[in-house]
């Protein structure tokens, strides 16, 4: 499991009119996997994500990510790298907005600390490019439509060996 949370206040005046807004950012990927003999990982990746964006105190945004896909990689005792391909994932970044059909890849290192003989304690870098190729405004599909989001953030990771 690696997990980041991090929040951001946003303070601005235009106009003489000011603005604040709170976001509150949650990124978990969890993965599943086996670890062959010379090191090398083969698994599974689920990741979901929320941001959560308060702009008034009656006005709130709340975005979700999920996505999902395939793994390998190269494990040590301490040090490790992965790389996923994404097969499917949605992004919902409001409620009368959505976008799925998407694929990628993400890659994944980091270092991590023993902390007894099953778990362990890291740090990593993660970079994620995710290409989502259908979109819905109000449930009707809308055509020629794509996004691509790109994504390099650190994490706290949390590894049990079984």
């Amino acid at each position: 499991l690696d997990t980041l949370y991090y929040t951001k206040k946003d303070d601005s005046t235009i106009g003489g009119s000011n603005t604040t807004s709170d976001t509150k950012t949650l990124y978990n990927d969890l993965l599943f996997g086996y670890l062959f003999s010379g090191s090398w990982y083969g698994g599974l990746l689920y990741g979901s994500d929320s941001i959560e964006t308060q702009m008034t105190a009656t006005t709130s945004r709340k975005e979700l990510l999920t996505h999902y896909g395939l793994s390998l990689g190269y494990v040590t005792e301490t040090w490790f790298f992965m790389g996923h391909y994404i097969l499917s994932g949605s992004y919902v970044p409001n409620d009368s907005q959505k976008w799925s059909d998407a694929s990628g890849l993400q890659i994944d290192g980091g270092y991590a600390f023993a902390m007894g003989s099953t778990f362990s304690l890291g740090l990593q870098l993660t970079y994620r490019n995710l290409n989502y190729k259908t979109y819905e405004s109000s449930g009707a599909k809308v055509s020629s439509s794509s996004l691509a989001k790109t994504e390099l953030y650190p994490s706290i990771d949390l590894i049990f060996r079984f």
